[in-house]
């Protein structure tokens, strides 16, 4: 069944469609826990929950503010993962039981670039005069996190996995920012749980239009890289130019792959030299 499921779709939309329904079935879960804690209170003696028409009509009650503070590597991760710190502000006066929060991850590619970085971009955009067509927004990833109970505000991480795979824009573009912010947008959506106090449990989604900004200094994405790549970087190569670099390593009789490129480039130089 999931090889008919999934057949003729890319790895990208396997996985936002995984992505989704977790999502989904995470709200589930939250809300059915929620419901039961409704009834145990219904049970003994509490207020009743509020009918189906009073928990999905009417204008929402309750609106949530995002704005993020910070971002650092997880530490002791298996798979290199980065934290953003999220705060999430909402009415002071209502509790928040739950909330399963989706957010899409992009890079606003759209600054001005020293000379270094526009000859490092030059992959992914081409060259600078071609920029005003060429530049755009990208989207970087999906996550999804669940936030438990709070009242007014409250931080939550929202956990991002990363590479350092050059075969990836992102990285690409990362690696290629001399100095500054790397210039990320958050969009946010999902659904919130909360307590209305005239109908009991209600249920609303985030509306679309929530979104922050945050300028990541480079420095702390390198120091980021570090911490899982120290002083190390690592390319995909395809399988016979990989087996080519592999025979000539065998055939020098050389150690590491760091003293094979050297000696490639060590070779290459001199006729670079004579060319010009």
């Amino acid at each position: 069944m999931a090889g008919t499921r999934f057949a003729g779709r890319t790895e990208h939309e396997i996985d936002m469609t995984l992505v989704f329904e977790v999502s989904g079935l995470v709200a589930l879960v939250a809300f059915l826990g929620l419901l039961a804690a409704r009834r145990e209170a219904i049970a003994s003696g509490g207020s009743s929950v509020g009918t189906g028409r009073a928990w999905l009509g009417g204008c929402p009650t309750i609106d949530l503010d995002f704005r993020i503070e910070s971002a650092a590597a997880v530490p002791l991760a298996a798979v290199p993962h980065v934290n953003f710190s999220v705060q999430v502000v909402g009415p002071v006066n209502r509790v928040v039981h739950a909330v399963t929060l989706r957010c899409q991850i992009q890079i606003e590619a759209s600054r001005q670039y020293a000379a270094a970085e526009q000859r490092r971009l030059v992959d992914i955009d081409g060259e600078p005069d071609r920029w005003s067509q060429t530049g755009r927004t990208m989207l970087w990833t999906h996550v999804s996190v669940v936030i438990p109970t709070f009242k007014g505000e409250t931080t939550v991480d929202v956990s991002v996995p990363y590479t350092f795979d050059f075969n990836v824009a992102a990285t690409q573009y990362f690696h290629g920012m001399t100095d500054g912010d790397l210039p990320l947008r958050f969009l946010f959506s999902g659904t919130v749980f909360y307590e209305d106090p005239s109908v009991g449990l209600r249920v609303m989604p985030i509306p679309w239009g929530k979104e922050a900004s945050y300028g990541w200094p480079v420095d702390a994405w390198r120091a980021v890289m570090e911490t899982y790549y120290p002083k190390t970087a690592w390319i995909c190569l395809r399988r016979d130019v990989f087996d080519r670099v592999f025979d000539f390593r065998v055939r020098e009789d050389l150690p590491t792959w760091e003293n094979t490129m050297e000696r490639l480039l060590g070779n290459a130089e001199p006729a670079e030299r004579g060319a010009r």
